[in-house]
């Protein structure tokens, strides 16, 4: 309206907002304007084509990405039954499918429906699809089909795999779950959690005072739980069914304990009969700061019951306790026996800030335990034990501290019992975590004669059966 500028007049024109241009109210040309305008549709606003108008003015549209009002269901069927999955759209104008089985794409599946006439077992799995149209892609909520068959097992293992979800999985083997927490919440008594091969970060784990048995089939160089500074576990005497945790490599947990008492623990077996196999507990740390205090730090406590550890490599792991405790330690409490473990290269301290503390450098710091227990076949080396601080103890304690019994085993310093050696392990390749025992190792063929023979049928090792661990 009069001059020969641009205006600050707009007008909406089919949901794109275009700049008038002085002197011209009835043409949209941008090729008239002097200068160009830069002619831009408000972003994602328009939902059709808009209609270009007779002055031939050009006007660009865009539409909305594609909103899911209808996600697809799962579906649990038998075999030879049929399974159909389907997606509604707000505006399916233009809309292009694409359905997915476990994250690949299905050939020809390219309907708002997708339907399998006869299902199979290997049908079963993970159901999705893409609606894309030219405002963008959208996913849609991942479903689940089960595939009953009739050889189903009907005795109950829950499944857990980092394929599966929490949300649309039934933790079945077709189906599993995503975390393994989620399969033993849904666990009961006397079942079994079955976790396949991968990387699980988790929080503490919670067994519900549930007699579980928590299993890694593919075994500790393809199963990781990393607890993400949190403490592995706590558990309680169920009230039926075993506790058995198996095959899993526990890294990065973490505990403190800032008080006067107590213990900063990263596995609390309390007084169960748990028994722990074939695994590894690497890059864990445990912290008891209370100075002047009593607060100690453990990686695995038992307070009771006839809890077994057995086959597990424990390596690089930091345990720390404050003032007055003297106990940073491996294994702590009672135990019914610790067999073939390789304890290696740990570092446990103390503070020595208050003049109450003791230390003991000694194997102690390790097997931490009443008299009871017995440590069989297992290899404790070059674990460094260390007080952090200046003081001294004034009043050194009299009190005996039990030590574990001990038979066939290597230790960084004496230990009364049969077959004991302090004798340099050789193992393999330690900078690479291969713990195995190189050829000529004193620990080869050296254990318990009464034990399981090594699988060549020659007498048993010292130390954990596993072979290499990977780099730290």
């Amino acid at each position: 309206t009069g001059g020969d500028g641009i205006t600050d007049d707009h007008c909406g024109f089919g949901g794109a907002w275009i700049t008038s241009v002085a002197g011209h109210p009835s043409s949209m040309t941008v090729s008239e304007a002097t200068p160009a305008i830069n002619i831009q549709p408000a972003a994602s606003t328009v939902t059709s084509p808009s209609t270009v108008p007779s002055n031939g003015t050009a006007v660009q549209a865009v539409t909305f990405t594609p909103t899911i009002t209808q996600q697809p269901a799962s579906l649990s069927v038998k075999t030879g039954s049929s399974a159909s999955f389907a997606v509604a759209l707000s505006n399916d104008a233009g809309a292009a499918y694409q359905w997915f089985r476990n994250g690949v794409a299905i050939p020809g599946a390219k309907e708002k429906s997708f339907t399998i006439v006869s299902a199979r077992a290997t049908d079963a799995g993970f159901y999705s699809v893409s609606v894309a149209n030219s405002g963008g892609k959208t996913e849609s909520a991942k479903v689940a089909l089960e595939v009953i068959t009739a050889d189903t097992p009907q005795t109950k293992t829950i499944h857990v795999s980092t394929a599966g979800s929490d949300v649309s999985g039934t933790g079945t083997s077709q189906l599993p779950f995503a975390t393994i927490q989620k399969g033993l919440d849904a666990a009961a008594s006397g079942e079994t959690v079955s976790v396949s091969g991968g990387t699980y970060k988790t929080k503490q784990l919670d067994f519900a005072k549930k007699g579980i048995r928590l299993v890694a089939p593919d075994g500790v160089n393809r199963t990781f739980v990393d607890l993400g500074k949190e403490m592995i576990a706590t558990i309680s005497k169920p009230a039926a069914g075993e506790i058995l945790i198996q095959g899993f490599t526990f890294l990065n947990a973490y505990r403190d304990n800032p008080n006067d008492w107590g213990a900063a623990t990263l596995l609390d077996l309390g007084d169960t009969s748990a028994i722990v196999d074939s695994c590894v507990f690497r890059d864990n740390a445990a912290d008891g700061t209370f100075r002047s205090g009593t607060s100690s730090a453990f990686l695995i406590y038992a307070s009771g019951g006839d809890a077994v550890v057995r086959n597990c490599f424990i390596y690089g792991n930091r345990l720390k306790s404050g003032d007055n405790a003297a106990a940073a330690a491996i294994f702590s409490g009672h135990f019914k026996r610790i067999e073939n473990c390789t304890v290696a290269d740990n570092a446990l301290d103390a503070l020595m800030t208050n003049w109450w503390f003791f230390i003991v450098k000694s194997i102690l710091r390790v097997y931490h335990t009443d008299a009871s227990t017995s440590v069989v076949n297992c290899i404790s080396w070059n674990n460094q034990i260390s007080a952090i601080g200046a003081r001294t103890e004034r009043y050194p304690r009299q009190t005996v501290i039990e030590v574990p019994s001990s038979s066939y085993s290597i230790f960084e310093s004496a230990m009364t019992g049969s077959g004991n050696l302090v004798k340099d392990p050789l193992f393999n390749n330690v900078p690479a975590a291969d713990y195995s025992l190189k050829q000529g190792s004193p620990a080869r063929n050296s254990g318990d004669p009464s034990s399981t023979k090594n699988a060549d049928g020659s007498r048993a090792d010292m130390g954990a059966r596993l072979m290499q661990l990977g780099t730290r």
